[in-house]
């Protein structure tokens, strides 16, 4: 009987026996000499990552079918141009589906010397550049066999040079993903620790880069990676290659800098013509202005220097003399310069009315000739104005000074006007410039109103108001914040102004945020003013002080900083687009950075800035900012107090939350439990908390409820019914919060509920005295002690009556932090105390 074999075994065999007589590297009977001999006992393994589409990157082209080519074109160039002994390929299509085991038992049972894992990168859509990644076990030391380090270090260079991009470097798996245990000798990634032979894997780029992608669409783009990563596998083995005479570069519009589909590149025998909707991006968008790379590539061209011409629809051409470079591509970039003439738009539009103070905006499609614009410019009735170009020349901005309400004026452009290249203007956008443009717009009613205050936390008010809380203050309108800097005061009656940082927030309605430099008093009504002689764009000056009151609370709480989400912090949190829970999103509009311009200087000198955008066909999208590292990573905690974050709000809608690994350190998905939704639906810098003591849980993939040990896992953000699909908020000084404490015994009674809870001495050694006090008679409830894994180590029930004074034998108990905790049928008090072991 033949005995049966599972699927897995199955495909590695298939697959070996194809590969080994498909893809053996030595030359055909009779061929010519390969021009790089060396490799004659040398077998490589290219691991294509991933299979079929998965990982898709932006615009419909996935990772799995970019490095796949490239895969296929470095076994070409090595059957082609070496005497390598076999080349072997985990797939070799895009229709099979390879499992990571799969891959490397193959490498493994086929006895190969080496193992190459291609691979992109994934991030935010600013992020582009290359990375190598090589076998590191735990204790810091390179994987046996060992020689990855040494080929990434020649990869590194050759393959950024070849992308013409940024890197991130070389290093060793288990160092870069900051999981090096000293325990463990394997690596980190499953190709290098699962490999037998020396191994590595290589990033070239970013799928989710608007500037990548399109170029990974392109044959002849992957062909230039193979190249890179071919040349670097020569070098490790010391071999000289002979000279590529390639050709390649980008195309670009001179003036816009935009890269030119279509352009004939002609040269050296060769003709390229750079892609086109019809001709590529067509496959990935019904958008034919959407994608453009602009890349060309000549590939053994004749003669040096090489005379090369390039041409595209509706520019000059252009033609160069190019000489080679011996070993190495050919870069050659060519700016193209327009021959159509210059439009406009104008805002205002024709017939549109304008309100007197708002800019007036002069949108030409090409970089002008600003001189030709300013003497050609007419305005009537005449009105002072200042000027401002801005987009290289292509946006002119006219800001009035004295434009009269309800008023009909003329702007005119004459035929005079031409652009950088001298292109005169085609005012009414025919194709023919030459002939000017006038529209004529009416201003509305004249802006009366004074700048002013329309909300601010803390509210005007609000008691209980942290020492050092910053104070937000959101105004009506547009404002110099250098005016607005010299009328704020903070103080209160009776007390010196208090010092403070003044942060800005420009908008519509801009916020302007006071950050006290030392404590305020507690218990005290303060009052944060502008004083008068505040201006607004319209000349309207405010003509009384306008300002919010408010009193501060009896204490500051009690916190633990788990994260200051400073500069400091920034390599220890993931992009939202890496990772995987991040689902219905516009990954253009949709990033995290790590700012200085709005921040909480109590905490740190920096903060996370999350811009968002949500798809708007997906119901429950969602953006998990992950903590993946750091010591806020291994700051481990349990449900006493509350997890908080100060958050600076846009008013949106948009809705947050907190994620946390729950009985850690088991840290399975079905483990993850969340807060409930806040919406955030303010403006300016609140606190958003989530009280652990009760442990009320939002709805995700755990089971609803916190049970053990604390570890935090992520912000995470989704759109709510009716909320803004763009924005950005701020998020700053993740920390946990405990109630202030309170060590004074308040002897004078109090009609009405309890009112405070005494906890005393405190930190406290061998015998803690607890008393409820503040009311003429006690209501009746639990006081009970919990340590920090939340288990009560001590309770008791008190009947209404007298008010109780408790001691409690503390000897026995472990060093730490601990909350006394009062329960009564109306109310919930807590205190933290800090017990010293003796």
């Amino acid at each position: 009987m033949t005995p049966s074999l599972n699927p897995a075994h199955r495909y590695l065999i298939i697959l070996a026996l194809g590969l080994l007589g498909s893809m053996g590297g030595t030359s055909d009977a009779g061929a010519q000499t390969p021009p790089v001999s060396g490799l004659s006992t040398w077998r490589l393994y290219l691991d294509p990552g991933h299979s079929q589409r998965e990982n898709m990157g932006i615009y419909n082209y996935s990772e799995a079918e970019k490095v796949l080519y490239v895969s296929n074109q470095m076994r070409e160039l090595f059957r082609t141009y070496t005497d390598i002994d076999t080349v072997y390929a985990s797939r070799t299509n895009g229709s099979q589906l390879v499992s990571l085991t799969q891959r490397t038992d193959h490498a493994n049972s086929l006895g190969a010397d080496w193992y190459h894992s291609i691979h992109s990168d994934a991030g935010p859509p600013s992020a582009n550049s290359t990375l190598l990644l090589w076998g590191q076990g735990g204790n810091g030391v390179e994987k046996t066999p060992k020689g990855g380090q040494q080929m990434s270090a020649h990869m590194i260079d050759i393959l950024t040079a070849g992308m013409r991009i940024g890197t991130r470097g070389s290093y060793g798996d288990c160092s870069f993903y900051r999981t090096c245990n000293p325990n463990s000798g394997s690596p980190y990634l499953s190709v290098n620790r699962r490999s037998t032979m020396a191994s590595e894997l290589s990033e070239a780029g970013f799928h989710t880069s608007p500037e990548q992608n399109p170029r990974n669409m392109n044959p002849e783009w992957k062909r230039l990676e193979a190249h890179a990563l071919f040349w670097s596998i020569l070098r490790y083995h010391k071999l000289s290659w002979p000279s590529p005479k390639i050709i390649t570069g980008f195309v670009k519009d001179a003036e816009l800098g935009t890269l030119i589909n279509g352009a004939e590149v002609i040269g050296g025998g060769r003709t390229y013509v750079t892609d086109t909707w019809a001709s590529r991006f067509s496959a990935y968008t019904t958008d034919p202005d959407l994608l453009s790379n602009g890349f060309y590539w000549l590939e053994d061209v004749a003669g040096d220097p090489v005379t090369v011409t390039y041409t595209a629809p509706g520019y000059h051409s252009e033609t160069r003399q190019v000489t080679l470079d011996d070993d190495f591509f050919t870069f050659e970039d060519v700016t193209l310069l327009s021959k159509t003439p210059p439009t406009v738009a104008i805002e205002p539009a024709q017939g549109a009315t304008h309100r007197v103070d708002d800019i007036i905006y002069l949108r030409f499609s090409r970089p002008m000739n600003r001189e030709s614009v300013i003497t050609g410019l007419q305005l009537e009735p005449a009105f002072d104005y200042t000027v401002l170009w801005v987009d290289q020349g292509r946006t002119l901005q006219i800001r009035p000074k004295g434009m009269l309400a309800q008023t009909s004026y003329t702007l005119t452009l004459p035929e005079t006007v031409k652009g950088l290249a001298g292109d005169l203007l085609d005012g009414n956008s025919d194709g023919i410039g030459g002939d000017g443009l006038s529209i004529t717009f009416t201003t509305g009613s004249a802006d009366v109103t004074a700048p002013n205050i329309a909300t601010s936390i803390p509210s005007l008010y609000a008691q209980g108001i942290g020492l050092t809380a910053p104070i937000s203050l959101v105004l009506t309108e547009p404002v110099d914040p250098d005016q607005l800097g010299s009328l704020l005061k903070l103080s209160a009656p009776g007390q010196p102004d208090v010092p403070f940082t003044m942060q800005f927030v420009p908008g519509e309605e801009p916020i302007v945020v006071l950050h006290p430099t030392e404590a305020l008093v507690p218990q005290t009504w303060y009052t944060a003013t502008i004083d008068p002689g505040l201006q607004d764009g319209a000349g309207n000056v405010t003509t009384s002080v306008v300002g919010v009151s408010f009193r501060t609370a009896a204490a500051d709480e009690q916190s633990q900083l788990i994260d200051p989400l400073d500069l400091s912090s920034a390599s220890d949190w993931w992009a939202p687009q890496q990772s995987g829970s991040t689902t219905g999103i516009v990954t253009d509009s949709t990033a995290r950075t790590f700012q200085q311009d709005h921040f909480i200087p109590t905490w740190g000198d920096g903060a996370m800035a999350v811009q968002y955008g949500f798809d708007q066909g997906t119901t429950l999208p969602l953006i998990r900012l992950y903590l993946g590292g750091g010591a806020p990573r291994a700051t481990i905690f349990s449900r006493i107090g509350a997890l908080s974050a100060w958050v600076l709000g846009d008013g949106s809608g948009t809705k947050l939350r907190f994620a946390v690994d729950d009985n850690y350190p088991a840290t399975a998905g079905s483990n993850h439990e969340v807060s409930p939704w806040t919406v955030i639906d303010w403006k300016g810098w609140r606190r958003v908390s989530w009280d652990l003591v009760t442990g009320e849980t939002g709805s995700w993939i755990g089971d609803g409820s916190l049970d053990g040990q604390l570890r935090f896992d992520s912000f995470q953000l989704s759109r709510s019914d009716g909320g803004q699909r763009f924005g950005e908020i701020v998020i700053d000084a993740l920390s946990l919060v405990y109630p202030s404490t309170n060590t004074a015994r308040h002897d004078a009674p109090i009609d009405g509920l309890p009112l405070g809870l005494a906890v005393y001495p405190n930190p406290v050694r061998s015998r803690l005295t607890i008393e409820v006090t503040g009311a003429t008679r006690f209501e009746g409830g639990t006081l009970s002690l919990i340590d920090m894994t939340g288990r009560t180590v001590w309770t008791t029930q008190h009947a209404p009556g007298d008010h109780p004074l408790i001691s409690v034998q503390t000897t026995g108990l472990a060093s730490g932090l601990y909350l006394v905790s009062y329960q009564s049928p109306t109310r919930t008090l807590r205190r933290p105390v800090t017990i010293i072991a003796p």
